[in-house]
């Protein structure tokens, strides 16, 4: 049976919605578009491996590792292919924050921006959310915070990643090589956003 005028005005508009998402720097925005050194950032994800972006406060470091996790879920970044060593299963990332409720209050929003809320799984345990699974491409992003830096070490020792987003700095080094060492098997990517609050020399060497 052929569509109706009506249906094809509004399988029209909704494709138009999609693109424009892919495209949109910020989900809550509709045309809003990167900054000259956000686009950069943009620009080497996927090229450059381990990716560290430090400014200050409302700098929009937190909107461009959104954007990017937003992307690796949905698979849909403009000119993007998935990596052929990823393989054809479903892509597992990660979102570590400073705490879950900066997780979920913060990093969290800003994610579910890009999608509609059928688009997602949100499984929660009690009324913490513990990972986010885009139901067409099966695809996860696990969520856990770095407040317990040797708890989260060893939680996260388990897992081969093709992803991560590490929002606000750690206290040491240490998580950050860990979080490297999840994604080195699978040619990941690693993507740091945070403003150095406190002096930490290996850290600032690092980056």
């Amino acid at each position: 049976m052929s569509q109706s005028h009506p249906d094809l005005i509004l399988a029209a508009a909704q494709r138009l919605k999609e693109l424009e998402r892919q495209i949109a720097f910020d989900g809550t925005m509709p045309g809003s578009r990167p900054n000259s050194f956000q686009e950069q950032i943009i620009q080497d994800w996927g090229r450059i491996p381990t990716q560290a972006v430090t400014a200050g406060n409302q700098s929009g470091k937190s909107a461009l590792g959104a954007r990017l996790a937003a992307w690796f879920l949905a698979e849909n970044k403009p000119g993007w292919k998935r990596p052929a060593k990823w393989g054809k299963t479903p892509l597992m990332g990660l979102i570590v924050g400073r705490t879950m409720k900066q997780v979920e209050e913060e990093l969290l929003k800003k994610l579910t921006s890009f999608f509609d809320p059928e688009e997602l799984h949100i499984p929660k345990v009690g009324m913490v959310p513990q990972k986010v699974v885009h139901k067409k491409t099966g695809n996860t992003l696990l969520l856990a915070s770095h407040h317990n830096e040797n708890e989260a070490r060893e939680k996260l020792q388990a897992f081969v990643l093709n992803f991560i987003w590490l929002d606000e700095m750690p206290k040491s080094i240490h998580l950050f090589e860990e979080l490297e060492r999840r994604v080195q098997s699978k040619d990941g990517w690693f993507i740091s956003t945070f403003t150095p609050k406190v002096r930490n020399p290996e850290i600032r060497k690092l980056v």
